[in-house]
């Protein structure tokens, strides 16, 4: 069975690893360069799947090592850029999927944090999604949240009884790995250094494949996983983005 609050007709069948993620984007990156991914509107469901791959990333960590996988949404109508999804050893006929919003603040911004966040995702008094979605800040500031501010986020989403988490994610270095932290706002504030090339040979160890193809049996009422789509070669944003 799929987790509650997802539709079967939302999601399609195949999933990506975060490595895969990244390999689609570096290849890309060869291809039109990184300017163009970064600035132009067209690559925005790449720079989606880079968060998201991020965000998957976090989840590996904090729910002991339980392999994650990634889809973006294929519709421009959905409320969710992307979903993530995880079978955990004890339920594997059930698809656990965390529908993923992405957005970003920046330095130059005319608000501060708060303001901005409750202008567009939590506004006072009401919740515009379930605990069924994880909403994602990619912050392209110089520096973190001051911790003041944090606190003050934090202390908004609970008295607002905000029941989906808010997450910030800030990168400190690309080179030579990419380092970066990811900050849960709500309901407790915690933080967690994602450190990518150490969790992507933790990848390699636990022989994860590139792609899954998940299969809703209906008839069956259960989830079938082909282990034989590891070798599935179009890039996560296909056709979402129209050949280069």
């Amino acid at each position: 069975m799929l987790s509650k609050g997802i539709r079967e007709r939302e999601i399609g069948e195949i999933w990506f690893s975060p490595l895969a993620i990244y390999k689609h984007i570096n290849r890309l990156v060869k291809k039109v360069g990184s300017e163009a991914i970064e600035k132009n509107g067209n690559f925005k469901p790449v720079r989606e799947a880079r968060i998201t791959a991020i965000t998957a990333l976090a989840m590996f960590i904090m729910r002991d090592e339980i392999p994650t996988y990634i889809q973006l949404s294929a519709s421009e109508d959905s409320l969710f850029d992307s979903y993530v999804c995880q079978r955990f050893p004890h339920q594997r006929e059930t698809l656990f999927i965390s529908n993923i919003q992405v957005t970003s603040y920046r330095d130059n911004s005319k608000e501060d944090f708060l303001t901005q966040l409750k202008r567009t995702k939590v506004p006072p008094g009401r919740s515009l999604f379930s605990d069924k979605c994880v909403v994602v800040y990619d912050l392209l500031t110089k520096k973190p949240l001051p911790e003041e501010e944090q606190i003050k986020i934090t202390e908004y989403l609970n008295a607002n009884k905000t029941p989906f988490p808010v997450w910030t994610f800030r990168a400190i270095s690309i080179s030579p790995d990419t380092i970066g932290e990811m900050v849960i706002l709500n309901p407790t504030r915690k933080s967690y250094i994602i450190n990518f090339g150490k969790i992507a040979y933790r990848y390699k160890e636990l022989r994860m494949q590139d792609s899954v193809r998940i299969m809703w049996v209906s008839k069956k009422s259960q989830l079938k996983e082909d282990e034989y789509s590891g070798t599935y070669s179009l890039p996560p944003w296909d056709p979402i983005i129209e050949e280069l």
